[in-house]
């Protein structure tokens, strides 16, 4: 990052403030929490940056266990306050990425157990490898520090209702996809979701007739080898779909919980209905109670419910988003399984994030991820269109 300002990457380890100034390559363990709170680091000057990971940045509050959120309320703001007078910017990195973060920085997590041991191999201690781990990530890609989001303390109860529209969503959801878990996703029980799929998939006799074929396939069946949507076939690979040119019949999906997860999205398999969201009491956009949201005198929610986009499902479900919370079984299905496989059979880069990963296959690692996910997007918005837009349930 060649800039006219210098990147700190910072971290709290129980009482202590660690953090790294990569502009001199220099490392500052266990500082007092009061060098944070006062912005008072080393060679720290306007329009510098420090980025920490997001879990810090959270409200402590009485009773928590929590030893990552290690601020009141009160300390966030003196916290924010300070950098707004100083002029220093503080931006949060996802937690959940900071495993992968020190893997391609070489460091070996079966280590990490033993500090001793670890410095013995590398060193240097933990809390310095993950401060050095962070800045050598953000210097690799510059789109990742771009999209880092800045800090503004926030009441813990205030996330709290913000966010409890999703978890009602994908509560719900993990309990349809768990029952059909057990049932290897509607080999050995039918639903609304798998007799869905049994009606549109395999009854029809040829692609033209067949509703999902027509937003997977061409209509000329003989570039189904080559082509469809002007895609690559990686995506019906990945689906475990494919077409029976003798019957002209699509086959039934190899890997069934693929296919299901994206239709049990979006519908409801006790009802067949449109699966619904609730909406939060504030509009995150305009910072005004959402024009959507009310509640009874019980504090229940009763406002409106609509059916989810792509932009909720990719945030909060498919878990597409860095900073995602737990996105449950539709998160693991999709994220975890679904998507490498797909970025891999469109790139043909067989590896992972990985310490012996050059500059190159980070570039293509990163290609074939971007462009899975815009064919999971075409996947999901097909089938939402079949079933919401054009009510085919």
């Amino acid at each position: 990052m060649e800039n006219n300002f210098n990147v700190y990457t910072a971290d709290i380890g129980g009482n202590t403030f660690n953090y790294y100034d990569s502009l001199r390559d220099e490392f500052y363990g266990k500082e007092k929490h009061e060098v944070f709170l006062n912005l008072s680091l080393n060679n720290l000057k306007k329009g510098d940056i420090i980025v920490i990971e997001d879990a810090h940045m959270r409200e402590k509050v009485k009773g928590g266990k929590s030893m990552a959120h290690p601020f009141f309320f009160h300390e966030l703001e003196k916290i924010y306050l300070n950098a707004q007078s100083k002029e220093v910017i503080i931006l949060l990195f996802p937690q959940c990425k900071s495993a992968a973060v020190r893997r391609m920085a070489g460091f070996d997590a079966a280590k990490r157990n033993s500090n001793k041991e670890f410095q013995a191999e590398y060193g240097m201690t933990t809390d310095e490898a993950d401060c050095r781990a962070l800045a050598q990530f953000l210097k690799r890609d510059s789109e990742a520090f771009r999209t880092l989001k800045k800090f503004k303390p926030i009441r813990e109860d205030y996330h709290k209702r913000q966010s409890a529209h999703i978890n009602t969503f994908i509560e719900k959801l993990n309990d349809h996809l768990n029952v059909a878990r057990g049932f290897k996703y509607g080999k050995y029980h039918s639903d609304k979701v798998s007799s869905w799929i049994e009606k549109y998939l395999i009854e029809p006799s040829n692609p033209s007739s067949n509703l999902i074929a027509q937003g997977l396939f061409p209509d000329d069946v003989s570039l189904l080898d080559e082509k469809y949507l002007g895609t690559d076939p990686a995506v019906l690979e990945a689906l475990g779909i494919s077409f029976n040119k003798r019957s002209g019949k699509l086959n039934k999906p190899q890997d069934p919980y693929k296919l299901y997860t994206f239709v049990c999205t979006i519908m409801d398999p006790e009802t067949g209905e449109p699966r619904t969201r609730e909406f939060p009491p504030i509009d995150p956009k305009t910072g005004k109670t959402h024009k959507y949201y009310s509640e009874d005198k019980d504090g229940n929610y009763n406002g409106e419910k609509k059916p989810a986009n792509w932009h909720f499902i990719k945030e909060h479900v498919y878990n597409f988003n860095p900073y995602h919370t737990k996105g449950g079984v539709a998160g693991s299905n999709i994220k975890k399984h679904f998507r490498p496989k797909l970025s891999k059979l469109l790139t043909g880069y067989e590896g992972f994030l990985g310490s012996d990963m050059s500059d190159d296959e980070y570039a293509t690692f990163k290609k074939g991820r971007t462009t899975a996910d815009k064919k999971i997007q075409k996947i999901f918005s097909s089938l939402r269109q079949m079933i919401v837009e054009d009510g085919h349930t």
